[in-house]
């Protein structure tokens, strides 16, 4: 025979409202079965386990340590990586780039004159080219048919003779004519300077102070100059000289009034290769829009002098 409580829990039973509700409506409901509930401690503990359980896993700290478990805040937003913990103290530990480059600008001859030269060089090569390869040729075409009509002629041995040299003559000044300016422009002007940079050390590139105060207190001798001048083509060349090694002098007619020992790189390099920039002439002003012209006025009496030389 079940037991009485299976056998509610099968039927369904209506409830009758009371006079006062409404006649139409019923209750219905169902027994429940009544089985064992757990009780309340074992319900919680095994919540706690199970948020336990997924605070590992978003974050792996131990229950029985003595830190703080992980708050909300903390779960939601992550610590930072390693990547980003490393550069942000790699941040903080390299200094702020100087404020002076490297090299400063202490003289420049002017836009107007280095124009106007580089212009007059490019010229003289192309009136070389000209009469070299167009002018000469066609004299020396017209000369040999003139040779040939005199030769038909019977004149005297004598006359055979200088006609050729006269030819010859001619036909070299001709070609003369072109590279007598190419010549001339190239001696006069390659020892031009163009621009004159300095070479700063760190300590001194840190503010405008330390600049005048490692300007003015005396430069040592072994402070390199980079001296750009114009080759043949108007192509710049860049010389690096120390101030003790940049020696005042008086040379080509009063052109070159700097000069340097070029012997050791000379003999390093090669037949085929330029030879080194060793003249230098530092005639024009400086420039208006120099910023720091006052560093080249303060320098230049120090030039191709040794610290012994100063004292």
């Amino acid at each position: 025979m079940p037991r009485p409580q299976s056998i509610m829990a099968l039927f369904r039973i209506s409830v009758t409202p009371p006079p006062g509700l409404a006649s139409s409506r019923s209750i219905n409901f169902f027994v429940r079965s009544t089985t064992r509930r757990q009780p309340f401690s074992s319900q919680l503990k095994s919540r706690t386990h199970s948020l336990v359980s997924q605070l590992r896993q978003s974050r792996p700290y131990s229950v029985n340590s003595s830190k703080k478990p992980p708050t909300l805040t903390s779960l939601r937003t992550p610590p930072p990586s390693a990547a980003a913990q490393l550069s942000h103290s790699l941040t903080l530990a390299i200094p702020l780039p100087p404020v002076i480059p490297e090299q400063i600008l202490i003289y420049h001859a002017g836009t107007t004159r280095i124009v106007f030269l580089a212009f007059w060089k490019i010229t003289s090569i192309f009136v070389c080219a000209f009469f070299v390869l167009v002018a000469a040729p066609n004299y020396i075409r017209s000369e040999d048919k003139s040779y040939l009509q005199a030769a038909g002629r019977k004149l005297t041995s004598f006359v055979l003779i200088i006609i050729p040299l006269v030819s010859l003559l001619t036909h070299s000044a001709v070609a003369a004519c072109g590279m007598i300016p190419l010549v001339y422009i190239a001696y006069t002007t390659g020892p031009f300077v163009s621009f004159i940079y300095l070479r700063l050390p760190p300590s001194a590139r840190t503010s405008r102070q330390h600049l005048e105060r490692f300007i003015r207190s005396g430069l040592p001798p072994s402070t390199q100059l980079q001296v750009l001048t114009m080759g043949l083509a108007g192509r710049p060349r860049t010389a690096l000289v120390s101030l003790a090694d940049f020696k005042p002098v008086t040379e080509r007619w009063g052109l070159v009034n700097y000069a340097r020992d070029v012997s050791r790189l000379s003999a390093a390099r090669k037949w085929h290769q330029y030879r080194p920039v060793a003249k230098f002439a530092i005639r024009a002003p400086n420039a208006k829009d120099v910023r720091e012209a006052w560093v080249w006025d303060t320098i230049r009496p120090l030039l191709g002098k040794t610290q012994r030389q100063r004292t």
